[in-house]
């Protein structure tokens, strides 16, 4: 984006924007490039602590290791973007400082990426590549019976329920309530992994069409029928194109702003107590 464009669109921001994005053009780059770990930033145990129990409520269960981890990068990521924006003078007169500011930098660095118009061999070089992105994934249709809870007595009343299934009793009617209803059509297996979890899906395109199987999922015991399993379909450069080039353009621009955030990390000294 030229210098002439950002400016364009920093008049119709308020002051504060067209000021600091003037400030970007000519001294943000330096400013990035002069990186020395020069500053302190501490992640403090009631950090952490406050990281680890909104996880623990949206997902059910502590994070691990790993996923802690990446919880900390992200708020570190994120506090290393509002302190940089607040030093910008972002942070003025913003209700939602934190993360509004936070967003505003992000944006900043994405509109500092040029991405230059990539050619057809660059294109099919990256369809050869990730291939398998662009290929039609199987779909399943699926009806399925919940039972809520892990323990043995939700175990046991799902072996009973299957046992009935299986004999031919018909699924209206039986079983909890669930949130996302008795019937699925048309659903990648992969989205099935989102909401279920990863054991949910084991074997799901193998099972046998109409048959009855337990499966367990974070929220419980489902009994599970597949209906029908559409095949997939191997991927064509040409149908696929659109999705190429986005594909293509939006990696490009996540490297661009993964450089500019290391730029900006170089800036500081991240201490974990």
């Amino acid at each position: 984006m030229s210098a002439l464009t950002i400016a364009k669109k920093a008049i119709r921001e308020p002051l504060l924007h067209f000021v600091l994005i003037g400030a970007l053009l000519f001294g943000l780059e330096a400013r990035l490039n002069a990186g020395t770990g020069s500053h302190r930033l501490v992640v403090s145990k009631e950090v952490t602590a406050s990281l680890s129990e909104q996880y623990a409520v949206s997902m059910g269960r502590p994070p691990n290791e790993a996923e802690l981890g990446e919880l900390i990068t992200r708020w570190t990521d994120e506090e290393i973007l509002f302190r940089a924006g607040v030093a910008r003078g972002l942070d003025k007169d913003d209700a939602r400082i934190r993360e509004r500011v936070a967003q505003k930098m992000t944006r900043i660095l994405e509109e500092g990426v040029l991405l230059a118009q990539p050619t057809e061999p660059e294109l099919h070089a990256w369809f050869d590549e990730h291939e398998a992105r662009f290929a039609a994934p199987p779909l399943v249709d699926f009806t399925q019976v919940f039972v809520a809870g892990e323990g043995d007595g939700a175990k046991s009343r799902a072996a009973e329920l299957l046992a009935a299934l299986r004999g031919g009793a018909e699924p209206a009617g039986m079983g909890d309530p669930f949130q996302g209803g008795r019937r699925y059509r048309h659903r990648k297996i992969a989205d099935l992994a989102t909401t279920f979890g990863e054991p949910f899906i084991e074997g799901l395109s193998e099972q046998a069409v109409n048959t009855w199987e337990l499966r367990s999922s974070r929220h419980g015991q489902h009994l599970v029928r597949v209906d029908s399993i559409t095949a997939g379909a191997a991927p064509d450069f040409e149908t696929a194109r659109r999705d190429v080039e986005k594909h293509h353009r939006d990696a490009k621009r996540a490297e661009g702003v993964a450089k500019a955030m290391n730029r900006l990390r170089a800036e500081w000294t991240v201490v974990r107590e």
